[in-house]
Order: structure tokens, then sequence, then C-alpha cells
């Protein structure tokens, strides 16, 4: 499917930058991404909660998301003592970024709140011996 946002509307809501090597890192990955994301988000949608204004959104949020990941925002920078702190932890999925967050926000649905979190599966089955084998409880030592 084609783009809901474009690569200006992810850049409005995070700063961009270059990689180690000056060049730009380019935002329309983290856009791709972003859509094939948000197309299965809206797939998901059964109860027709997500307008076209919403799915756009929560695209231009996750792409923020993605392109975090790859270029760490700054939480806390000096300059004297050339010391940063950045935002955001690993393994927290989605709750990482400030991006990630409100995208979850605003999927209505659930999709995106429950996305990678396993369901357990619970099942039960007998250990013990058959029926034909089992000795009755009056007969046991």
């Amino acid at each position: 499917m084609a783009w809901r946002v474009t690569e200006e509307d992810v850049k409005s809501l995070i700063e961009t930058g270059n990689d180690y090597l000056g060049v730009a890192i380019a935002v329309a990955p983290f856009i791709n991404a972003a859509n094939a994301l948000t197309d299965k988000v809206d797939a998901e949608d059964d109860d027709g909660l997500l307008t076209d204004a919403l799915l756009a959104q929560i695209e231009m949020f996750l792409a923020a998301h993605l392109y975090a990941h790859r270029d760490q925002q700054y939480a806390n920078e000096s300059r004297g003592g050339a010391s940063a702190t950045y935002q955001g932890q690993f393994g927290m999925g989605l709750d990482s970024t400030r991006w990630g967050q409100t995208a979850k926000m605003l999927d209505v649905t659930g999709y995106l709140a429950n996305l990678g979190q396993a369901k357990p599966e619970a099942e039960a089955f007998w250990i013990g011996l058959p029926p034909s084998e089992q000795t009755d409880y009056e007969d046991r030592d």
C-alpha cells in the first residue's frame, strides 16, 4: 500500500541527522516498516474504529519510533565534558520511545499494545498409568 505520510511529516516529529560518516540517515526505510505495521493494524480493525487520519498518525509516530532506534535521541547533552544521555531503553518495545508510546495510544484497537506479548497456552495431560494398569487405593501398601 502507498505511504500515508511523507518524509517531511516524520521529520516534523523527530530530529533527523547524519550517521557516523556524515551521511544523512534516510527516513524512507522507517516509513516502509511503519506502513507495513500500520497496514496490519488496519487489517485487524474488525470494528472499523480507525479512520484514515488516525492510521496516518499511527504510521507517522511508528516511523519516528523506528527512526529513533537507529538514531538515538538525546535526553541530556553536555558540550564541555562531552557527555550525553539517550532517551529510552532497549527491550521495551513501543514503550522505549515517546513516539512508540504515542502510536500505541492512538491505536484504539489495542493491537499495538498487545504486539509482541506472548499469549500463554495452558495444556493439561495425565502422566500417570492408564486406568487399566492402576492399583486401586484399597490394594496399595
